[in-house]
């Protein structure tokens, strides 16, 4: 039996944190979720992203009971934009 995936690629910028970036029809099916960030200072992170010493630098990805897709991050940190991958199948 063979299984379909699909992938759906979610652009972001100028957002605050916990804000929704996209969203997935059956977060059930939900295989695999990643991406990247650019924090304001320049420099570009794997999302979710956890730093080894300052657990406030972290950025991490949700979704939701209802197929939001979240980010978020810590208070020693500001995201100006990024991209999230998932993959339903």
């Amino acid at each position: 039996m063979k299984h379909s995936l699909t992938r759906s690629i979610f652009r972001f910028s100028n957002i605050k944190n916990g804000d929704t970036v996209g969203k997935v029809p059956d977060p059930s099916a939900v295989t695999l979720i990643e991406g990247t960030v650019t924090l304001t200072s320049g420099t570009v992170a794997p999302l979710p992203f956890l730093h080894p010493q300052y657990p406030n630098r972290g950025v991490g990805v949700s979704i939701g009971s209802d197929g939001s897709i979240g980010i978020w991050w810590g208070s020693e940190v500001n995201v100006s934009k990024g991209v999230v991958e998932v993959r339903i199948g």
